[in-house]
This record gives C-alpha cells, sequence and structure tokens, in this order.
C-alpha cells in the first residue's frame, strides 16, 4: 500500500492546471493546423503556424500560471 502512495505523489499527471482555450483553425494543409488560439481566461489571443505551436502556446500558458507568472506569454 505504500508503494501506491509513493507512486501518486510523484505521478506528474496529478497537478491540477486547467485553462479554457478557444482555437480557430484557419488552414488545415501540409498535415498541419493555422489559425489562432484565445486563452479565454486571460482574454491573451495568439497565431499558430503549426500543430507542434499550438500545443506548446497551451503548455506555456499552463505552465505561467501554475509559476504564478502573470507576465502575458508573447502576446501578440
Amino acid at each position: 500500500m505504500a508503494m501506491m502512495d509513493d507512486y501518486k505523489s510523484k505521478n506528474p499527471y496529478d497537478v491540477k492546471k486547467r485553462g479554457t482555450f478557444i482555437v480557430k483553425v484557419d488552414d488545415c494543409s501540409n498535415a498541419t493546423w493555422r489559425g489562432n488560439v484565445v486563452w479565454a481566461d486571460e482574454n491573451i489571443t495568439k497565431h499558430f503556424r503549426s500543430t507542434l505551436e499550438l500545443i506548446k502556446l497551451i503548455d506555456e500558458s499552463l505552465e505561467s500560471r501554475s509559476i504564478g507568472d502573470n507576465e502575458e506569454v508573447g502576446s501578440a
């Protein structure tokens, strides 16, 4: 049982980071997306040129919230 408790405390997915994002895909070509994402909680809009960039923008936004950073992450 103690082993299960250790696993739970080290699980990176236990961290509760949430946000509301609105994604508008303008173009879907060359196997990727291009468009805009709005972080609704902070009213910040960003343009993305690939699906990977979209994921990174969302991740950076949630990371900045989790460390208490109120600075806008590269606002456009």
